[in-house]
């Protein structure tokens, strides 16, 4: 989720409505989000950095746990509730609406004040949305319970459920429209409305008009991040109409069904669409336009409308005030899964500062410390630790982690390291990550962690069953994906590892379609030698 151009000074009174100066448009994105992005190259955590930890450290964090989400905030505990009450109403929704899987592990929603948001948010985001093999994380915005928070907080969920379907690869424009689709739900006294639309998408959409701006739709089918093109040029609001718009009939939706068929098939957006649509992508684009200057008159949008009562809403949570740590630990996993390991190295040493008997926080630390390669300073530390006291899954996955990345830099070629030494490292984390399956038998972290040590030790038949247990208590990741394909072809099942490799290329960030792509070049390498051979034979 992000936000980019300015819009003339001056505020409307939709926007004042929501609580918000004239700004810029709501955006979104699916990517690494921390300002100290820019500061976590370094080998160390510079002044900005740390400063920003300790001001993070210092506010004062409420979590709520409820079974299919859990929600961080440095805001007030009822504000917590509001949003939470929001969601569960989402939830019985989208689960009336969409087909979504079952989740296997809740997501993480950190949500943000004026006075955290710039720790975790660049200027031109509202929030952000990541996944990895323990879950979804997201951070938000939400400096108060205004619909424009609301509908950044819905946006982010409508990923969680729908983005978790790994099988399908949906166009970029659509993702992002559809969320906003159901972002937009609202609940009008005991009834729940979903279509309603946005008014600062509306907004945006009739400021473009009286520069006479002309919508077009081809510039969104054409958009795709993996050929370049950034997030934060999306044209969200004329996502949301084209995505509204092709939903409020059946017969635009069948259109739209099949044009997403032919282009998850392989088809070009161009040839999908001549065989999905009537008419052209200007005359859908100008249809369009009329759709949203109907609805800009007061046309009613919503075409869905669901009573609260038939719905199963969950509203068992539990909130409570973290102490410092526990905060500091929760949003420094968090950044972790972002990338970001000198923030969260600050945030850790914030931890540790204010608690040095928490053992998760001194864990944590050394794993961030690892994540940078500062492995003098990784051994330091766990010749502190007597890992046999350690009884948290957290804790002993930390812990592995930071031995199984110095085992991983370890090169054969260098001369001042053995094979032995290599071995060892992976054993003692092996070891580490199976007392953590054994602890907590539903953490992914574990499961994943024991698999590729045991690939890495070369036992590859041992190591497909405990990459199947992080499939069954996490979700599936590129990096998780890549690394069972290597195992499977390994264990000599090659055709299961082109079916691992082919779910990175669908669903993989760029660098990692890059390695799934040259990993099935060269399984088809070997194959087609070894047919050349058998036929020679």
């Amino acid at each position: 989720m992000s936000r980019s151009r300015r819009f003339p000074n001056g505020a409307s009174e939709a926007e004042r409505a929501l609580g918000r100066s004239r700004a810029r448009p709501v955006r979104f994105a699916c990517f690494v989000v921390c300002v100290a992005v820019a500061l976590g190259g370094c080998a160390h955590p510079g002044s900005e950095t740390r400063h920003a930890a300790r001001a993070v450290g210092s506010a004062s964090w409420h979590e709520l746990r409820a079974e299919r989400f859990t929600l961080l905030t440095d805001g007030s505990a009822a504000t917590l509730e509001v949003f939470a009450r929001d969601l569960a109403r989402f939830i019985a929704v989208v689960d009336r609406v969409v087909q979504a899987p079952a989740p296997n592990v809740p997501a993480r929603f950190v949500l943000l004040t004026r006075e955290t948001q710039a720790s975790f948010l660049q200027p031109w985001m509202e929030g952000v949305i990541l996944s990895g093999v323990s879950g979804f994380y997201s951070f938000v915005r939400a400096d108060e319970h205004s619909p424009i928070h609301r509908h950044t907080l819905l946006h982010e969920f409508t990923h969680y459920l729908t983005l978790r379907d790994n099988a399908i690869a949906y166009p970029h424009w659509y993702v992002e429209g559809f969320a906003e689709l159901l972002g937009s739900t609202r609940t009008r006294e005991d009834v729940m409305e979903v279509g309603a639309a946005p008014p600062h998408r509306i907004e945006e959409l009739e400021i473009r008009r009286a520069r006479r701006w002309k919508l077009e739709i081809e510039p969104l089918l054409a958009f795709d991040p993996g050929r370049g093109d950034h997030v934060a040029t999306l044209d969200y609001a004329s996502a949301w109409a084209l995505v509204h718009f092709l939903h409020t009939s059946g017969e635009r939706k069948a259109q739209l069904s099949e044009f997403l068929r032919l282009q998850i098939a392989g088809q070009s957006w161009e040839e999908a669409f001549a065989e999905a649509f009537p008419e052209s992508p200007a005359e859908l684009a100008q249809a369009v336009d009329d759709h949203t200057r109907r609805i800009a008159r007061g046309v009613p949008d919503s075409f869905l409308f669901l009573e609260l009562a038939q719905l199963s809403v969950d509203s068992e949570w539990k909130i409570r005030k973290l102490t410092r740590s526990e905060a500091d630990v929760v949003l420094g996993e968090t950044v972790m899964v972002y990338g970001n390991d000198a923030f969260a190295e600050a945030i850790f040493r914030d931890a540790v500062a204010h608690a040095p008997d928490d053992m998760r926080a001194r864990t944590a630390l050394i794993a961030a410390l690892a994540a940078q390669g500062r492995f003098d300073a990784v051994r330091e530390l766990i010749a502190k630790i007597d890992s046999s006291t350690l009884s948290d899954a957290d804790s002993l996955a930390h812990l592995a982690s930071a031995l199984r990345a110095e085992a991983e830099r370890m090169s054969p070629a260098d001369e001042q390291t053995s094979m032995a030494d290599r071995d060892d490292l992976f054993a003692r984390a092996q070891s580490l990550y199976e007392r953590a399956t054994e602890i907590d038998p539903r953490s992914p972290v574990a499961w994943a962690g024991v698999a590729r040590s045991r690939v890495a030790r070369g036992n590859p038949n041992g190591a497909l069953d405990a990459f199947e247990k992080a499939s069954q208590t996490g979700e599936l990741d590129g990096e998780l994906m890549l690394d069972w394909g290597l195992a499977e072809k390994l264990a000599g099942r090659e055709m299961e590892a082109r079916i691992r490799w082919s779910f990175v290329l669908r669903q993989g960030t760029k660098s990692q379609r890059k390695r799934a792509a040259k990993l099935i070049a060269e399984l088809m390498t070997v194959e087609e030698k070894s047919a050349t051979g058998d036929a020679a034979s």
